[in-house]
Protein backbone atom coordinates (compact mmCIF):
# COMPACT_ATOMS: atom_id res chain seq x y z
CA UNK A 1 0.00 0.00 0.00
CA UNK A 2 1.31 3.35 -1.17
CA UNK A 3 0.55 6.95 0.02
CA UNK A 4 0.35 9.97 -1.20
CA UNK A 5 0.46 13.24 0.55
CA UNK A 6 -1.32 16.67 -0.73
CA UNK A 7 -3.44 19.57 0.27
CA UNK A 8 -7.11 20.02 -0.15
CA UNK A 9 -8.71 23.18 -1.81
CA UNK A 10 -8.34 24.70 1.95
CA UNK A 11 -5.06 24.07 2.36
CA UNK A 12 -5.34 20.82 4.64
CA UNK A 13 -2.53 18.29 4.55
CA UNK A 14 -4.58 14.93 3.41
CA UNK A 15 -3.20 11.26 2.69
CA UNK A 16 -4.75 9.24 0.18
CA UNK A 17 -3.58 5.55 0.41
CA UNK A 18 -3.07 3.29 -2.71
CA UNK A 19 -2.84 -0.21 -3.45
CA UNK A 20 -0.51 -0.03 -6.74
CA UNK A 21 -0.78 -4.15 -8.19
CA UNK A 22 2.43 -3.56 -10.59
CA UNK A 23 4.93 -3.67 -7.35
CA UNK A 24 4.38 -7.47 -7.40
CA UNK A 25 5.31 -8.08 -10.57
CA UNK A 26 8.59 -6.37 -9.81
CA UNK A 27 11.92 -8.80 -10.22
CA UNK A 28 13.02 -10.51 -7.05
CA UNK A 29 16.73 -10.84 -8.06
CA UNK A 30 19.45 -8.07 -9.24
CA UNK A 31 22.64 -8.15 -10.61
CA UNK A 32 25.02 -5.26 -9.04
CA UNK A 33 28.35 -5.27 -10.84
CA UNK A 34 31.37 -2.89 -10.01
CA UNK A 35 34.22 -2.56 -11.94
CA UNK A 36 37.21 -2.19 -9.76
CA UNK A 37 39.41 -0.17 -12.46
CA UNK A 38 37.04 3.03 -12.64
CA UNK A 39 35.54 2.34 -8.45
CA UNK A 40 37.84 5.20 -6.81
CA UNK A 41 36.32 3.78 -3.24
CA UNK A 42 34.49 7.44 -2.54
CA UNK A 43 32.37 5.26 -0.91
CA UNK A 44 29.15 7.33 -2.35
CA UNK A 45 27.08 4.14 -3.80
CA UNK A 46 27.56 2.67 -0.19
CA UNK A 47 26.15 5.40 1.69
CA UNK A 48 22.96 6.15 -0.46
CA UNK A 49 21.70 2.52 -0.61
CA UNK A 50 18.60 2.19 1.36
CA UNK A 51 19.06 -1.76 1.80
CA UNK A 52 23.03 -1.58 2.44
CA UNK A 53 24.20 -3.91 0.11
CA UNK A 54 27.83 -2.87 -0.50
CA UNK A 55 29.98 -2.04 1.56
CA UNK A 56 34.13 -1.59 1.26
CA UNK A 57 36.84 -4.32 0.49
CA UNK A 58 40.30 -4.51 1.96
CA UNK A 59 41.46 -1.96 -1.35
CA UNK A 60 38.69 0.65 0.23
CA UNK A 61 36.68 -0.24 -3.11
CA UNK A 62 33.00 -0.84 -3.24
CA UNK A 63 31.99 -4.44 -3.09
CA UNK A 64 28.57 -6.18 -2.80
CA UNK A 65 27.99 -8.01 0.52
CA UNK A 66 24.29 -8.96 0.72
CA UNK A 67 22.62 -9.17 -2.80
CA UNK A 68 19.71 -10.73 -1.52
CA UNK A 69 18.73 -7.15 0.11
CA UNK A 70 19.34 -5.37 -2.83
CA UNK A 71 15.73 -3.59 -4.29
CA UNK A 72 16.97 -2.41 -7.74
CA UNK A 73 16.21 0.86 -6.90
CA UNK A 74 19.37 1.88 -8.66
CA UNK A 75 20.54 5.18 -6.39
CA UNK A 76 24.29 3.68 -6.57
CA UNK A 77 24.34 3.06 -9.99
CA UNK A 78 22.89 7.06 -10.61
CA UNK A 79 24.98 8.36 -7.78
CA UNK A 80 28.70 6.79 -8.93
CA UNK A 81 30.12 9.64 -10.45
CA UNK A 82 33.00 7.20 -12.07
CA UNK A 83 30.01 4.75 -13.59
CA UNK A 84 31.50 1.82 -11.50
CA UNK A 85 28.49 0.68 -10.69
CA UNK A 86 25.82 -1.13 -13.02
CA UNK A 87 22.71 -2.84 -11.53
CA UNK A 88 21.13 -5.16 -13.78
CA UNK A 89 17.38 -7.03 -13.43
CA UNK A 90 16.93 -10.42 -12.78
CA UNK A 91 14.63 -12.92 -13.46
CA UNK A 92 11.58 -13.30 -11.37
CA UNK A 93 11.62 -16.48 -9.26
CA UNK A 94 9.25 -19.07 -9.98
Amino acid sequence: MLGILGFSKNNYLFFNSLSLWEVAALPKKHEVIINRAWCKGCGLCINICPKKVLGFNEQRKAQVERIEDCIGCRQCENTCPDFAVTVKEGKEDA
